[in-house]
């Protein structure tokens, strides 16, 4: 039998909780109907557009977005 190697175990449990964390986070919200992301920025936009596990999910858009006309955008 192996042997566990603890270390290995911790640094892989805290880097999927990272990431786990980051993933789908936007401007706020839960993803639920009584708590939806909220999209706020053109990065939330841009998160959301590329993120299509989260396209069946509930959004409020909090803010209006603007993009440039070559598809470029300014930070809020």
């Amino acid at each position: 039998m192996k042997r566990i190697n603890w270390l290995t175990i911790i640094v892989m449990a805290v880097l999927l909780m990272a990431a786990s964390l980051s993933a789908g986070t936007y401007s706020g919200g839960s993803s639920t109907e009584a708590n939806p992301y909220q999209i706020f920025t053109t990065d939330d936009l841009i998160e959301l557009s590329n993120t299509s596990g989260d396209w069946d999910k509930h959004f409020i858009q909090t803010a209006e977005i603007k993009f440039n006309a070559d598809g470029t955008h300014d930070e809020e």
